[in-house]
C-alpha cells in the first residue's frame, strides 16, 4: 500500500501524461532542487508537509501539501507553463493499484524572478488528498 508519501510518483506520472505540459516542458520535471545548469523550462516539485487522517480503524488517508515550481527564462512562458501544471493537477484524480488520490487544490502561489538563477519563477502550493 502506498500512502501521501508517494505524491511525487503521481505527480510526475499526471504531468508527463499532459500534451500541454509536455510541448512547453517536455520531460524536465525534477524533485527540488533542480540540478544546476539544467534546461529551461522546468517544474520541480517538493512535499512540504503531510497530515495523516486516521480513525478507529486505523489510517483512512492523507492530506499532502507540495510545492510546485515552474521555472523559465521569460516571465510569459514561466505563467503559461504554470497555468497548465495548475489545470492538468487539479483536473486529474487518479486510481493505482493500491492508492488513489481523490483531488487536488491550488492553495496558494506567488512569482517573480530569481537572482540566484536569472530566471522566472512561479510557486504554487497545492493539497492533495490520498488514500
Amino acid at each position: 500500500m502506498r500512502t501521501g508519501l508517494s505524491i511525487g510518483l503521481h505527480i510526475r506520472e499526471t504531468l508527463l501524461g499532459s500534451t500541454d505540459f509536455r510541448q512547453r516542458a517536455g520531460e524536465r520535471i525534477h524533485s527540488f532542487p533542480a540540478e544546476q545548469g539544467v534546461d529551461v523550462p522546468y517544474v520541480t516539485y517538493a512535499m512540504a508537509r503531510l497530515a495523516p487522517e486516521y480513525t478507529k480503524d486505523g489510517w483512512d488517508g492523507d492530506t499532502v501539501i507540495v510545492t510546485v515550481e515552474t521555472v523559465a527564462s521569460d516571465s510569459s512562458q514561466c505563467v503559461e507553463l504554470a497555468e497548465v501544471v495548475r489545470e492538468v493537477l487539479e483536473e486529474t484524480p487518479a486510481t493505482y493499484s493500491d492508492w488513489q488520490v481523490s483531488d487536488c487544490e491550488l492553495l496558494g502561489a506567488m512569482g517573480g524572478y530569481s537572482l540566484d538563477l536569472g530566471l522566472s519563477v512561479i510557486s504554487m502550493e497545492f493539497a492533495f488528498n490520498v488514500k
